[in-house]
């Protein structure tokens, strides 16, 4: 079974035994109309290795599980993706300064 995910998603990472734990962080409304938050375990190949907070977009993944004692723990088990690069690094990569801090735009660039 697999997931569709219509944008990047959000990864949390932590530590249990001295080895990475992953969740993916979700939210929705109540039914006051505030958002709740939420978290998945999120599994990846075993040599990836992903900081907190990273955003990636999932391009192959699926649903998977283990079972714990009698307890079953679902998992999405996510294959490929892609980092998602921050909007303000992503900014300032395309935009050019001057001197004095200021963006340097030119006429020349401009579609009208």
């Amino acid at each position: 079974m697999r997931v569709i995910f219509d944008r990047p998603i959000m990864i949390f990472k932590s530590e249990y035994n001295d080895r990475p734990i992953y969740n993916m962080g979700m939210s929705k409304k109540d039914q006051n109309g505030r958002y709740i938050n939420g978290y998945m375990l999120v599994k990846f190949k075993k040599d990836i290795e992903l900081d907190n907070m990273t955003k990636i977009n999932v391009k192959e993944n699926w649903v998977d599980f283990y079972k714990k004692d009698t307890q079953t723990i679902p998992y999405i088990f996510i294959a490929d993706f892609e980092i998602v690069e921050d909007e303000i690094e992503q900014i300032s990569a395309k935009t050019d300064f001057d001197k004095n801090g200021q963006i340097d735009i030119s006429t020349d660039d401009l579609p009208f």
